[in-house]
């Protein structure tokens, strides 16, 4: 079965060359390359190794197009990203996707199920499989699978798969948000002080009008 994967992916990648005009960006034929091998690395994978390597890819596509979403100087990203940061970590990432409205709730559904397994496999002190009863039930719950996707194992790489493609998209898709408009300081300034001594000559008036 492996050997037959590795087939059908080689023939993706000869068929990618063929398709992909010279007018492509070549960091979008690149990513397409890239996604091939990384679903040749997939397959031949242990089973955590698979469960690991996916999470991860997805965890750092999250990374790529948020920060192409998100304004500010690479400083700023870097905190917002760190371990630390509010952006840290592979669930945050994907709440945040979803929530700017970069991914769906379906999407969202799945990646969250794919963190959940990742989570099983690497805190697990044993040795697991997709087979194994939790795992499978998790799996039987990813949305962005198909009828001939009969394996837990192949459930879970097909939607990592959607996932993946929909990532990559966004990538070269999306446009960072606006910056607000930098207000004029100085202006803000003289008007503050025009309104101080405006109710101070009010005040004044009021003042004299007592006595």
């Amino acid at each position: 079965m492996e050997e037959k994967d590795n087939d059908i992916l080689d023939l993706q990648k000869r068929f990618l060359d063929l398709i992909m005009p010279d007018s492509f960006p070549d960091e979008l034929k690149t990513n397409m390359r890239e996604y091939i091998y990384f679903r040749k690395e997939l397959t031949s994978e242990s089973e955590r190794g698979c469960a690991l390597l996916a999470a991860s890819h997805l965890d750092f596509l999250l990374e790529k197009v948020l920060k192409v979403k998100l304004i500010g100087s690479n400083k700023l990203k870097k905190q917002l990203f760190d371990f630390n940061g509010p952006l840290g970590t592979f669930s945050s990432r994907i709440l945040m996707a979803y929530s700017l409205g970069l991914i769906s709730e379906i999407r969202l559904n799945d990646l969250q199920t794919i963190r959940k397994i990742r989570n099983d496999f690497g805190h697990s002190p044993s040795i697991i499989s997709f087979e194994d009863e939790k795992i499978k039930s998790l799996c039987n719950n990813l949305n962005l699978c198909t009828k001939s996707n009969k394996t837990s194992r192949s459930k879970f790489t097909t939607s990592v798969s959607w996932i993946s493609g929909g990532l990559m998209a966004l990538v070269h898709k999306e446009k960072p948000f606006e910056p607000n408009e930098e207000i004029d300081i100085q202006k803000v300034k003289n008007t503050s002080e025009e309104f101080r001594n405006l109710v101070t000559e009010i005040m004044e008036i009021e003042k004299d009008k007592s006595k």
